[in-house]
């Protein structure tokens, strides 16, 4: 197959782009003037749709003459970008018409590395795919099969999933999420029992309603929202800023963030887990936390096996859609009682102590906590992460 090269003017029309070329060369304009074979007279219309090249989905616009896009925006009603679009979505006009793209299906007609290549129909590459995946179905097994998808990007993110679930096989990957995604949904699932909200996939949902979580402070800790996380991120916190939410950023670079912050801590590589201990530590002595929600939305009034480090429980369950019902030391009985979830107004579950069930010494979640954070002074941590402690 013969090589294809893209010229310069080539990139600039699909990237739209050109006016900035113009600037740089000391012609007139920084916006993209129309090309002599344009019919300036045809009529533009405008198409609202969305980015795919990430996960975002940030509202687009999309300027259609005479069938070809020729510019695309963000869309200033979409309640996420707000009208932005970062360069990558802004390219997608070169992706569209590119003249490197996949038009249709090619089939390899040399050994491979020869780069050979033949056009075939869609019918026959869908027969031959087909064919070669009931083969080694009956030969090896469904399991034999490993399918893969494009990124975060594809509008048929789930439908390779469904597929393999049909087919028979466990084996399928997305190759941009498998970085990214699913191992910090995997391991917050294992660690916490939920999945992760983190800024870095836009789950962060309080940056972007915060008329409904109204926030005073925002701690970006080993996140940069403002040039690696997908687009509408940095534009909430910018945003967020300019409503006078103060930010504190924990990086040990400077990065555009920290720039903006009210507070940068350079924090000292590794030691992040020491300045976390100080400040729990100033957050329980001080009382800064909210005890009710404490009480009934976590588990530090559990009681724990000080030998183990198990929670005590009364009842394991089998479900994996109903939790096991824990142990909680009652004020009221002055006993250990069960609490079944997610809560019961009949008890008082201490929240510090240490307590003996059964002729087992156990102390509650929060108990716990407290006694691990204690060696942990602010004064301790700024020795450790090589921080000012006054900041």
């Amino acid at each position: 197959m013969e090589e294809q090269k893209t010229n310069k003017k080539d990139f600039l029309d699909a990237t739209n782009v050109g006016g900035i070329a113009s600037a740089l060369d000391g012609s007139d304009g920084l916006v993209r003037n129309e090309l002599p074979q344009d019919d300036v007279s045809s009529s533009i219309k405008t198409v609202r749709t969305c980015c795919r090249a990430c996960i975002s989905n940030c509202g687009v616009i999309a300027h259609v003459k005479n069938g070809r896009v020729i510019k695309l925006e963000g869309d200033p009603e979409n309640p996420m970008n707000k009208g932005s679009l970062c360069a990558k979505g802004l390219s997608g006009i070169q992706a569209l018409y590119n003249p490197n793209r996949n038009k249709y299906p090619m089939l390899r007609v040399g050994s491979r590395g020869e780069n050979k290549w033949k056009r075939i129909s869609w019918d026959k590459a869908i027969d031959i795919i087909a064919k070669k995946l009931m083969e080694t179905r009956e030969k090896y097994g469904a399991e034999a099969v490993l399918c893969s998808t494009g990124g975060g990007g594809n509008p048929e993110f789930w439908s390779i999933a469904r597929f393999c679930n049909v087919f028979g096989t466990p084996n399928w990957f997305e190759p941009g999420c498998a970085q990214c995604y699913l191992p910090r949904i995997l391991a917050n699932n294992l660690m916490y029992g939920g999945s992760d909200y983190s800024i870095a996939d836009s789950n962060c949902q309080e940056i972007y309603y915060t008329k409904d979580t109204p926030m005073k402070c925002l701690v970006l800790w080993g996140a940069a929202p403002s040039y690696s996380s997908p687009a509408m991120g940095g534009g909430a916190v910018a945003d967020l800023r300019a409503n006078g939410v103060k930010t504190v950023v924990i990086d040990p670079r400077m990065t555009p963030d920290a720039a903006k912050a009210n507070v940068w801590l350079p924090i000292r590589p590794g030691s992040d887990v020491a300045l976390l201990q100080a400040w729990t530590r100033y957050i329980i002595d001080k009382k800064l936390y909210d005890k009710n929600f404490v009480l009934k939305w976590t588990n530090l009034p559990y009681l724990v096996d000080v030998k183990s480090k198990m929670f005590l429980r009364a009842d394991k369950s089998n479900d994996p859609d109903i939790p096991d019902t824990f142990m909680v030391w009652d004020t009221k009985t002055n006993s250990a009682r069960s609490l079944d979830y997610p809560w019961n107004d009949a008890l008082a579950p201490a929240l510090e102590g240490t307590f003996t069930v059964n002729g087992v010494e156990c102390k509650t979640g929060f108990q716990l906590l407290k006694e691990r954070v204690e060696p942990y002074t602010i004064q301790k941590a700024a020795e450790i992460c090589w921080l000012n402690a006054s900041r």
